[in-house]
């Protein structure tokens, strides 16, 4: 087990022994930053629900399996089932979501979030505006900007909303409202 790994397990032991949460997260790599707590936050309440120490894991096991399904929801979303399907087996036998299923650090969970953020925006361009939406896209994208800073590019993504019209500026307004929340 890594030094990151050891240090996010021992987080997620401690704050739910003693049922505190952390202000901010782990440092990131490339600066003497630290991002958001809400990476710890989720490893804290996996490990409240599942009391077991391999809790972290199993919460990174189960953002494997769920990528599965959203990338079939992609894929259908897409070019239809079969392009689903096809897009649910490769992922699911895919060497990274195996090996992000064991490697506890935070850039382990942002394949998934990514992935729904993705789903949620092309939900966005299939169905049309929806505030609703566009509010649950900006709680996702915040809480990956908060698990770690590579994410950012997502930024691009969000503002191509206004290419589709002026109609998606109520959206981008709930999805910054997300964004704070986070």
């Amino acid at each position: 087990m890594g030094a990151d790994s050891a240090r996010d397990a021992f987080v997620s032991l401690e704050g739910a022994r003693l049922l505190q949460f952390p202000l901010t997260g782990p440092f990131i790599s490339i600066a003497p930053v630290t991002t958001g707590p809400w990476y710890w936050n989720q490893l804290i309440l996996a490990r409240l629900v599942i009391p077991n120490n391999y809790a972290p894991w199993l919460l990174l096991s189960f953002y494997s399996v769920l990528m599965v399904i959203v990338m079939y929801l992609i894929g259908f979303l897409l070019a239809g089932k079969r392009f689903g399907l096809i897009l649910a087996v490769i992922t699911a036998f895919s060497r990274n979501q195996i090996q992000v299923a064991t490697e506890l650090t935070n850039p382990s969970v942002i394949g998934f979030y990514t992935a729904l953020i993705i789903l949620l925006f092309l939900i966005l361009i299939k169905k049309g505006p929806s505030k609703k939406i566009g509010f649950i896209l900006g709680l996702v994208f915040g809480l990956t900007l908060n698990t770690h800073y590579q994410s950012f590019g997502l930024v691009s993504l969000l503002i191509s909303l206004l290419y589709f019209g002026r109609q998606y500026i109520p959206v981008l307004i709930q999805i910054f409202k997300g964004i704070i929340i986070t």
